[in-house]
């Protein structure tokens, strides 16, 4: 059977909701779940669901995921079926749904082992000097993270000693009942190791004191919108995550997964999204999304780095550039799986870079608003010269100086 998706039109639930007053402090976020999830039970005793003939049409699927049967905030229907003729018409009789086929999300790769280093030689962390963080702790900056949540939508987090004590959970989806479920943290590929370290690694990261939420969304770097939104839908409803980072994508603008994204950022949650590794004129779904803070990669020497994707979009009436913003991507060094520090090439290498940032900002001042937030990273960003405006957005990621500059 193949899997598809079925959903909302003009979400009501989605536009009742206002971002204006949510902060990114934890019970304020419980606070609004728990208007979503009321809004969703709401939504479905008026409207009972789908139109009987459609009721009727489904007998033929499996249902996988219903809004009305969980504590849904997606409001996304999953179901398998194997007719096509059957699907046409179940189409028909989903007026208020875009019924769109389950598609691939994959790992977006980056390129592995530029160069390894050990602690006795000496680490190389450029990237901290470029976004300012080192010249912020050489200044007594003494901001950590400390208590801000970052869920790692990724290949898995091997909790090693870089980042020791900072894996405050781990899940991954059960197949069978489609339900996240608790598990020891453990990563299926490597990937999500490398990330989770330059967000909350002791020596390699910008937050080292960051709770981290590791969520198999790909084990083994491959995956599918499904399991894109059954996380978004476990992840809204955590009161403790402010920050999402994702380095995972469809190539080119599909639009099936930006209704829960719009959702996320309407329940305080911040999506930092790697923007894709295939060079200029291409970009990766969500990370090409209005919605989302979008990362490109930048090099040692000032520049956007080749392989970062980026440039101008076009989707749902809006003319926009992505990415949003730069970081350093190139040559970074983090933790691996086993042990040791490797630097590796990606805007993956990136993004934990942003969402670490994120989190400073957010230890700082915990009751601001996701408005304010993204203002704060975006306000102060650097301009690379001499590149492709396009693929740098407002330039390079920098500590916001208030943060840290009084300090000295």
């Amino acid at each position: 059977m193949a899997r598809f998706l079925a959903l909302p039109k003009n979400d009501p639930v989605i536009a009742s909701l206002s971002m204006a007053d949510v902060t990114m402090a934890p019970e304020a976020r419980a606070a609004q779940v728990a208007r979503v999830i009321e809004a969703r039970r709401r939504l479905g005793a008026q409207t009972r669901g789908p139109e009987p003939a459609a009721r009727a049409r489904m007998r033929s699927a499996e249902i996988v995921a219903h809004p009305e049967e969980t504590t849904s905030v997606t409001g996304v229907m999953v179901f398998d079926m194997d007719d096509p003729e059957e699907l046409e018409r179940l189409k028909t009789d989903l007026p208020n749904y875009d019924v769109v086929e389950d598609l691939p999300l994959s790992l977006i790769q980056p390129v592995r082992a530029t160069a390894s280093h050990s602690v006795e030689a000496g680490l190389d962390l450029w990237h901290l000097d470029a976004v300012a963080v080192a010249a912020a702790r050489a200044a007594g900056f003494g901001g950590t993270g400390k208590g801000v949540g970052v869920a790692i939508l990724d290949t898995g987090v091997e909790e090693v000693e870089e980042i020791a004590g900072r894996v405050a959970s781990a899940f991954r989806l059960d197949r069978t009942t489609n339900t996240p479920v608790a598990i020891q943290s453990e990563d299926t590929e490597g990937h999500g190791t490398h990330v989770a370290g330059l967000v909350a690694g002791s020596r390699v990261g910008v937050a080292p004191e960051a709770d981290l939420m590791n969520y198999v969304m790909i084990p083994n770097a491959l995956g599918n919108i499904s399991d894109f939104i059954f996380a978004i839908d476990f992840v809204a409803r955590r009161p403790e995550i402010s920050i999402l980072n994702m380095s995972a994508g469809i190539p080119g603008f599909h639009g099936a997964m930006k209704s829960s994204v719009v959702l996320l950022k309407r329940m305080g949650i911040l999506p930092v999204i790697a923007v894709g590794n295939e060079g200029p004129n291409t970009s990766r779904s969500p990370g090409n999304y209005a919605e989302v803070l979008s990362v490109g990669a930048a090099n040692r020497h000032g520049r956007v780095a080749s392989f970062s994707s980026g440039g101008s979009m076009v989707a749902d009436a809006q003319s926009y550039d992505v990415p949003d913003l730069v970081a350093p991507g190139a040559e970074v060094t983090s933790c691996v799986m086993g042990g040791g520090y490797e630097a590796w090439d990606g805007s993956s290498m990136a993004t934990p870079l942003v969402s670490g940032i994120a989190a400073l900002i957010v230890e700082r001042f915990p009751t601001i608003t996701l408005s304010d937030l993204t203002e704060e990273i975006i306000g102060v960003l650097q301009p690379l010269s001499g590149v492709d405006a396009l693929r740098q957005g407002g330039g390079m990621l920098q500590l916001p100086p208030h943060l840290w500059q009084a300090v000295s």
